[in-house]
């Protein structure tokens, strides 16, 4: 998503709601769980630095501002691509600015694979399911997002069920597609491919739908705009920013291409650690509880997507839309080590076989209000 967060500058600010006895200010917008004394250990007017991924700015306006007025502790918000996030950490390996990492589950096991993570990474992450972490619990998942399509209801009157269909006359050149060596939704779609098809048919797939593509994108927010526009018919994604998305163009349908007969997606979950040889310790670990506590939990509808702890179900409107989409569909969890390795063969294949151009980036604009239900 290329818009500015704007409204996340807000949590980048000290926080002085709050005394050195951690009491949740009048200000807070969730209530502290008895059971979650995240604030244990930091010290009031501390700073704690945190390198994400993008496109999570809605729920870090809600979790990072309650959690600085609760804790009296600043969060310095480092935002950037999880390649590039993963290439700093590597270069700062020696000497890390960051204390918290937080990134797509691929960037999470390659950093985790490079020792950038602490060997017990995940502190608080214990009502996290092992399936939904990395193999040793370096990482767990902080967020769940899923792969998805988009189309366009008025043009496309038959729309498209499998992958397969998106190789019909029909759609040749009115496929959009994410760049998928620089773009997060691209890797995502290759780690899909991989997971149901396998890496031999996944690379003949992909081959096969590059005639189709008419341009190819890094920024997924673009692709349904064009798509609502009727420039395109369909595009790739991801649920979380696609029904953020419909929001705002409304003639933009989601779908999950079936695998037989059932629709199937791939979880791209946000996956989050502390770094190793992190500065700021107490206050990383802090962060990280107050994250996977339930209320930092139930503020994954602000994302649209889902808690990684399946024991929090929040009933906001955005939540149990995000359930409603993925009633039926099938959720694949696969080995994220066997995927990386995939993931780098199929890359570098895409760069040889690709002839669609790059689309023109769009000027960045601001991240529009949070709608509240």
């Amino acid at each position: 998503m290329p818009r500015t967060a704007v409204a996340v500058a807000t949590v980048l600010l000290a926080v002085t709601a709050c005394s050195s006895g951690h009491a949740p200010s009048s200000t807070s917008n969730s209530r502290v769980d008895s059971s979650d004394d995240y604030c244990a250990g930091t010290t009031y007017g501390s700073q704690v630095v945190l390198y994400s991924t993008k496109n999570l700015e809605y729920w870090y306006t809600d979790v990072l501002t309650t959690f600085q007025s609760n804790c009296g502790v600043r969060v310095v918000y480092v935002a950037a691509p999880g390649p590039e996030i993963e290439q700093r950490l590597a270069a700062e390996k020696a000497a890390p600015y960051a204390d918290v990492l937080v990134a797509e589950a691929a960037d999470m096991t390659t950093a985790d694979l490079d020792g950038l993570l602490e060997p017990d990474g995940a502190p608080g992450s214990a009502a996290v399911p092992d399936e939904r972490c990395g193999p040793q619990r370096h990482w767990c998942d902080v967020l769940e997002n899923f792969v998805s399509l988009v189309y366009n209801p008025k043009l496309v009157k038959e729309p498209p069920s499998t992958l397969q269909d998106l190789l019909a006359p029909r759609f040749a050149q009115r496929i959009l597609l994410s760049d998928l060596h620089q773009a997060e939704d691209g890797r995502s779609l290759l780690d899909l491919l991989d997971v149901i098809l396998g890496r031999d048919a996944a690379l003949r797939f992909i081959t096969q739908l590059e005639p189709s593509v008419r341009t190819h994108w890094i920024t997924t927010d673009t692709m349904s705009r064009l798509v609502a526009a009727g420039s395109a018919l369909v595009a790739n994604g991801n649920l979380h920013e696609d029904l953020n998305d419909i929001e705002q163009y409304h003639n933009v349908a989601i779908w999950f291409p079936r695998q037989g007969s059932t629709p199937t997606t791939l979880a791209t979950p946000f996956g989050a650690a502390l770094v190793r040889g992190g500065h700021n310790r107490a206050d990383a670990v802090a962060l990280l509880k107050y994250m996977w506590s339930k209320a930092g939990q139930s503020a994954a509808g602000s994302a649209s997507a889902m808690p990684a702890r399946p024991d929090v179900v929040p009933d906001d409107c955005r939540s149990r839309d995000v359930r409603k989409r993925l009633a039926g569909v099938r959720i694949v969890r696969p080995d994220w080590e066997r995927v990386a390795r995939d993931e780098r063969f199929l890359d570098d294949a895409w760069v040889r076989l690709r002839r669609a151009p790059d689309g023109k980036p769009p000027p960045p604009t601001a991240l529009p209000p949070l709608q509240r239900c």
